[in-house]
């Protein structure tokens, strides 16, 4: 059976902390992409029990389990890594389903938020809310045992990401997927919101 060593890296973190005004704004953020690596991170633990390297909880249906507010379990880190006993399909498909879930924790808990805020408009609501979270998977074959050359491999992958570099996807066998979500133009237009928006739904959850 093939091995992978695969990450799954959730944000924007400095998005988040760029719209925060206050102490509470940054706990309550901070929070929100918690609950969606957690969301991610059960997904994974389910597929494949015994793959999470990080985290590695040691109850894991009980720690990535949701939590029902800020405080209730400890927070999770926005990268995930594991170990996954399959074929490079399977992990593609997992990593997808993984990045789904955590869209979907997102959703859910702005939409409960936003019950309690019918003042805001539907257009700029949707715009924000599909285009706040973003997800990279990358993942690397583990040769012949070679646990610490997958884990460079990775590395590498994961830092000409990080610092914008154009790698040559068509030919680099370790380049999986980068899904950045693109700016509309009701994306854009919507920005003017931005600050407001993020303010109320992160007072809700604060409260």
């Amino acid at each position: 059976m093939e091995r992978y060593l695969a990450t799954l890296s959730l944000g924007p973190v400095q998005g988040m902390i760029a719209a925060a005004r206050r102490t509470r704004d940054l706990w309550a953020g901070s929070w929100l992409l918690s609950e969606a690596s957690r969301a991610a991170a059960h997904i994974i633990h389910q597929a494949q029990p015994g793959s999470l390297i990080f985290p590695a909880p040691a109850d894991p249906d009980r720690e990535l389990a949701p939590q029902d507010r800020p405080g209730d379990g400890a927070n999770i880190s926005n990268i995930i890594r594991a170990e996954l006993a399959m074929d490079e399909a399977g992990v593609r498909q997992l990593c997808e389903r993984a990045k789904q879930a955590a869209r979907d924790s997102l959703v859910q808990r702005g939409e409960e938020a936003r019950a309690g805020l019918p003042e805001l408009r539907d257009d700029p609501w949707q715009a924000q809310i599909d285009d706040i979270l973003e997800g990279f998977a990358a993942w690397a074959r583990i040769e012949a045992g070679d646990y610490a050359g997958a884990g460079r491999r990775l590395g590498a992958t994961l830092a000409a990401r990080n610092s914008h570099s154009a790698p040559n996807f068509t030919t680099n066998p370790y380049f999986i997927a980068a899904n950045r979500s693109t700016l509309s133009p009701t994306t854009l237009a919507a920005r003017t919101n931005h600050n407001s928006i993020h303010q109320k739904v992160l007072d809700k959850i604060a409260a």
